[in-house]
């Protein structure tokens, strides 16, 4: 017995068409229907779908070896919005252009002109883009997972925001060279870089140990308040730049002892004998009991009252950080960079010694600088386009995606690229030629061979 013919299914073209803001309907271009799963041709009508302004066509795949059919009991269904054709054409240059622009390497511009698209398109797409890195990966942890980094450097740097100006706070580690912590505030007071640096150490493997830094008094009021043995590199940016101060912060009971080393910034540059200056400063966790006010009973003017030595007076004003140059003990130190060894006298302080050690990894034939995070600013303000509604929380935002794939950009190879533009956009790149390029699906489509979609 013989059973019902298969029925063959001839190609299915369709046109894609704009509606205008007059209602006129627009075709573009003519391209095949195609199973987004198995890219067949085997493709038949299935009715239309009501949408808000008018009902769309619908296709459904006839292919009976489709691989939707293995997971589900009827055939699939799609729209020529979401055919293979349409959708792999735009991912191809939507990949393409997500890379870019999300790494930053050029400007927005020259995107645009690269793909001959508008300005605007790019913005769309990274607005997106920042959304969907939102969803997918949340833009609260700049690492997916924590750093070796044992020491970071930390800098500020401002931008203005409708005449404004913003604190741009980061610190980056040493090893990696990725930004572990970031914020966006009005002021750079200590509690605000605090909230930076519990970031970034939450953020490495390891407590961090190690902090570089200029001579703001935030940074130095933050690493003392820590509560914890850390070591602080200061490197003043105020000529000359000849001079870094190391402080090797300890605690003992309720006593803060600071260690402060004063070098010259080719300390670790070259082979040489080198000396330095240090001095030690204690203070007190716990503040003394304050003293009655009033004078003590029975004594009046000045009767039975001791008489204290007179001291010699101080100079008024501010030490500065790099004091202990005048007023410390000197030290000598041989240091061999390219053998990386460093020798101290043998009573030196283990302070010293703890200091050196802690820092000659990070600085073996360099000066001591803080240019590790200076360069991280100047690569956020080249890099980082400011566009649409400028506000602090949009900056934060835009800052911790870029930096979330510059961290990680294994992300941009999973990150999803699909997007659907609303009909105006589609209608308005369409006018230029970069949209054109995409849907040339007639000069690479045959019966024998699946498409292949080329885009330059």
């Amino acid at each position: 017995m013989i059973g019902r013919p298969k029925k063959k299914y001839r190609e299915i073209w369709r046109p894609i068409c704009i509606e205008t803001e007059n209602e006129t309907i627009e075709p573009l271009k003519n391209i095949p229907v195609l199973c987004p799963d198995c890219q067949s041709a085997e493709v038949g009508t299935f009715g239309t779908h009501k949408r808000q302004n008018g009902r769309i066509e619908c296709f459904q795949c006839k292919n009976s070896e489709c691989s939707h059919l293995e997971f589900h009991k009827t055939a699939r269904q799609f729209r020529l919005s979401t055919s293979w054709c349409f959708m792999t054409s735009l991912n191809s240059m939507l990949g393409k252009m997500t890379k870019e622009i999300m790494q930053g390497k050029v400007s927005q511009s020259a995107i645009a002109e690269k793909y001959e698209v508008s300005d605007a398109l790019i913005v769309f797409i990274r607005t997106k883009l920042e959304k969907t890195l939102d969803l997918w990966y949340g833009l609260d942890h700049l690492m997916l997972v924590p750093t070796a980094d044992t020491a970071v450097a930390g800098d500020e740097t401002f931008i203005k925001i409708n005449g404004i100006s913003f604190y741009i706070i980061m610190f980056t580690g040493h090893t990696t060279h990725k930004v572990l912590g970031i914020s966006v505030s009005k002021t750079r007071s200590e509690a605000d870089i605090r909230q930076v640096f519990d970031e970034a150490d939450q953020n490495t493997k390891v407590p961090i140990r190690v902090i570089t830094t200029d001579a703001w008094g935030a940074t130095q009021a933050m690493a003392k308040n820590l509560n914890r043995r850390i070591t602080l590199v200061i490197h003043k940016h105020k000529k000359p730049y000849d001079k870094a101060v190391i402080w090797e912060i300890e605690y003992e009971d309720t006593l803060r002892k600071i260690t402060k080393i004063g070098v010259k910034c080719d300390f670790f540059e070259r082979r040489a004998k080198r000396e330095y200056y240090y001095m030690v400063d204690e203070e007190n966790l716990i503040s003394p009991i304050p003293k009655k006010r009033r004078r003590p009973k029975g004594v009046k003017n000045g009767q039975g009252k001791s008489r204290k030595k007179m001291k010699p007076k101080k100079k008024r004003g501010r030490k500065g950080i790099f004091a202990h140059f005048n007023r410390g003990k000197r030290g000598y130190a041989k240091i061999d960079p390219f053998r990386k060894t460093l020798r101290l006298v043998k009573d030196v302080s283990p302070a010293v010694a703890a200091a050196f050690g802690e820092t000659k990894d990070l600085f073996w034939r360099k000066s001591i600088s803080n240019n590790l995070a200076e360069n991280i600013n100047s690569v956020v303000e080249t890099r980082v386009h400011l566009t649409g509604p400028k506000s602090p929380e949009g900056l934060e935002k835009r800052l911790r995606a870029f930096l979330l794939i510059r961290n990680n950009p294994e992300i941009l190879d999973f990150l999803p690229v699909a997007h659907r533009f609303q009909p105006q956009i589609l209608f308005n790149e369409w006018k230029r030629s970069g949209m054109r390029l995409l849907f040339e699906f007639s000069k690479n489509y045959t019966n024998n061979e699946k498409m292949e979609v080329l885009v330059n």
